[in-house]
């Protein structure tokens, strides 16, 4: 560590204490080029526009106002005796440099030049980014600040022929030195349209602007403030710009406090800003955090805030400046308890990785936080926050977040799946949720509010619609609970997704909802990649589309004009929630003994009235389908294969009449004298394809038939054939009503 300090660390120092000592300040060649000159980016690369303006006109007002400031926190290290090398801050510290440069170019006498220049040839600031950057800072400072005939180089489009001899080639190309220019320009138009005292005006930047210096020790240490504060590569932000804003307008008893939460805010931010998603900064997680904390304080959505200038929001807000950082603060360690729970890898990250994978369909490679903070913000991560503020503290408060994680969890179930429930339950507001935490006195109290009997007193959001919050899904649960049935293991099987009601409601006994909760999680094994047998699977997909609980018959977009079809295996919760989980067969299927054998006898009762055989005048697409599904599943249970799946594609029928879709054009059209295809061919089936009883397409063939691939696709395929396929699949019926 060094034992160099020409500052002392924690003090507050003027910017004229800063710049009229013995020393050099140095922005040393690991910081990035000076840009608030130039044009400035924001997270998604928008435009912000210079960032001087704002800053030199924010002077003047405090200066017109006659109102100190102090401009938050400066980082430094002195390894060197006299040469402070600044960590953080340069931005705001080179932009002051310039201003005190342009009022001494002004000022009759050159009053403030010894704030600009020491010892001969030496300056205040040396800017070491890359030699053509520190050359042109002390030639500016020689050449033009300090002498009152000098003259800037000309501005784009004006004649090249005046440029001074002291601007050289090398500077044109620099970056940072194009940016000093444009901001000297700036600063210069300011005080023009001003018209303010300059020299007064000089005086107080010197004497009535503070920074409170940071010593940083070293050089290791400063580089590593660096990286955490600010990393490389990405300008500075209006965001960055925040806090010298907000932290010059605390006073000064508060302010050390205020500047040291600051920056342990920037520093959890960078550690946990989105890698994956490419954030070489903490300024996006920042942002993102402020934006929520006004969302949770106005309960508002982000979609308005996110046009707001962040500074406006703190400036125009009631109340003390000091107190609401105080709550901002307060509400960011509610949110570092929060995600340190979730980084612990307990109960709530387990839980809420659960969440990711129910909605997302997957498990996700980013961070839970990170998942939370694109995806779930306002509907978990809010709530927790609130609760964390709130009852942090506690003993229980590990044990307890996990219990109202576990019910936000089925809220943002809810929206996604638009689930809502006959006594009115289905997702509630997340603005709702916050009065919830506001006004509960501990977590049974918020889990057991009643939001539609008046009891929580909720203040009415304009246009939100306020569903029941403690509905009669959560009183089951708590009812099995007590009689000894796992309700979490159960909310978070992938079928049941946190709503329990389809387990039989109020009237249903622990082996009633254990029952069907068992044959629900063996349904859904029969989806695609599921481990279900292949005959639960095939009868179970086949009274789903009998139901309509599935995919419907219609036109398939990419398929021929006159062809209508279903894609059949399609699966989607929320389809299922709306459509098979509100059945009243669904739920008596599920209090079923025997599943197989009850859904064998349901698809006989489906038949039974017509049977399965077409003609040429009963024909309508639905009904061929129902048909052909029936049958390719007794086919495939008859010689033992899997039906196969697919995930792209459509079973289908030519749509316009029932000849169209014959093997035999000589034969009239039946079952047997069919074949529903895939409605989109990319490619050409070979010949033994044809035969292959597995495929959905493959024509419902007698065993032992073999037929000619190109005899199938010219509609030729032998009458002897045919009829041995119907016999065939007349037997097979015949067998399966008798047994079911």
């Amino acid at each position: 560590m060094s034992n160099y300090h020409t500052f002392q660390s924690g003090e507050e120092y003027t910017l004229g204490r800063l710049l009229g000592t013995p020393h050099c300040l140095v922005v040393p060649d690991l910081q990035r080029d000076y840009c608030w000159g130039s044009e400035t980016y924001g997270r998604n690369r928008e435009r912000q526009g210079e960032l001087v303006t704002a800053f030199v006109d924010d002077l003047i007002e405090a200066f017109r106002a006659d109102e100190a400031r102090t401009l938050g926190v400066l980082y430094g290290y002195e390894e060197v005796a006299g040469r402070v090398m600044l960590c953080d801050g340069q931005q705001r510290f080179t932009t002051l440099y310039l201003l005190v440069g342009v009022l001494t170019h002004r000022i009759d006498g050159v009053k403030f030049a010894s704030y600009l220049q020491g010892f001969p040839g030496d300056v205040r600031l040396s800017y070491e980014v890359r030699e053509s950057t520190l050359s042109f800072l002390g030639d500016l400072s020689r050449y033009y600040f300090c002498d009152r005939s000098g003259v800037l180089p000309p501005a784009e489009g004006e004649d090249k022929a005046q440029t001074p001899d002291w601007y050289r080639r090398a500077y044109r190309l620099d970056p940072s030195a194009r940016s000093m220019l444009a901001a000297v320009r700036t600063i210069e138009a300011l005080l023009d349209a001003a018209e303010v005292d300059e020299e007064d005006f000089g005086r107080y930047v010197l004497d009535e602007l503070r920074f409170v210096y940071y010593d940083m020790g070293d050089r290791q240490h400063g580089e590593e403030a660096f990286v955490v504060i600010n990393t490389t590569g990405e300008p500075l932000t209006a965001t960055e710009n925040l806090k010298p804003q907000l932290l010059s307008r605390v006073a000064d008893d508060a302010r050390s406090v205020r500047a040291h939460e600051w920056e342990d805010r920037e520093d959890w931010c960078w550690r946990h800003r989105d890698r994956e998603g490419g954030e070489r900064t903490s300024d996006a997680l920042s942002r993102d955090f402020y934006v929520w904390f006004w969302q949770m304080r106005r309960r508002q959505g982000s979609e308005t805030l996110r046009r707001e200038r962040l500074d406006a929001l703190f400036l125009k807000a009631d109340g003390e400046l000091d107190e609401m950082l105080a709550e901002v603060h307060r509400c960011f360690t509610a949110l570092k308890t929060v995600v340190g729970e979730v980084d612990r890898g307990g109960a709530l990250h387990d839980l809420l990785a659960t969440l990711r994978r129910l909605l997302c369909e997957g498990e996700g490679t980013d961070g839970l936080f990170t998942w939370l903070r694109r995806r779930q913000a306002e509907d978990v991560l809010f709530p927790l926050v609130a609760f964390a503020e709130r009852f942090g503290a506690q003993a229980s408060f590990a044990t307890d977040v996990v219990r109202l994680a576990r019910r936000l969890c089925k809220n943002a179930a809810d929206k996604k799946f638009g689930r809502q429930r006959p006594d009115g339950g289905g997702y509630v507001d997340w603005r709702y949720v916050l009065q919830l935490v506001d006004c509960a006195e501990d977590v049974d109290g918020l889990l057991t509010a009643d939001t539609l009997g008046g009891e929580a007193a909720l203040k009415s959001i304009s246009n939100v619609h306020l569903a029941r919050w403690f509905d009669a899904d959560e009183q089951d649960k708590r009812r099995l609970a007590a009689s000894g049935a796992d309700v979490a293991a159960w909310e978070e099987d992938d079928a049941l997704r946190f709503d329990l009601s389809v387990l039989g409601g109020s009237t249903a006994t622990v082996d009633d909802a254990r029952r069907r909760r068992d044959n629900l999680a063996a349904l859904s094994l029969c989806r695609h990649g599921g481990d279900a047998p292949a005959d639960l699977a095939a009868f179970y997909w086949l009274y789903r589309f009998l139901k309509g609980w599935g995919d419907g018959v219609g036109h398939v977009g990419y398929a021929t004009w006159d062809g209508e079809g279903t894609y059949y295996h399609t699966y989607d919760y929320g389809m299922d929630y709306g459509r098979a989980y509100r059945d009243a067969d669904f739920l008596s299927l599920l209090a079923s003994a025997d599943l197989l054998a009850e859904l064998k006898h349901r698809v006989a009762d489906a038949f039974r009235p017509t049977g399965y055989e077409l003609t040429a005048s009963t024909f309508t697409p639905t009904a061929y389908l129902r048909s052909w599904c029936l049958l390719k599943t007794l086919v495939a249970a008859d010689r033992g294969v899997v039906l196969n799946y697919w995930d792209d594609r459509a079973i289908g029928c030519y749509a316009g009449q029932a000849d169209d879709n014959r093997l035999n054009d000589d034969q009239p059209f039946c079952m047997a004298n069919s074949c529903a295809g895939y409605l989109f061919r990319s490619d050409v089936r070979r010949a033994e394809d044809y035969l292959n009883s597995s495929l959905f397409d493959a024509p419902l063939l007698a065993p032992g038939s073999d037929v000619d691939g190109e005899a199938f696709e010219n509609r030729k395929v032998p009458v002897e054939v045919v009829r041995a396929s119907a016999d065939y699949l007349a037997r097979l019926y015949e067998a399966f009503m008798a047994g079911a």
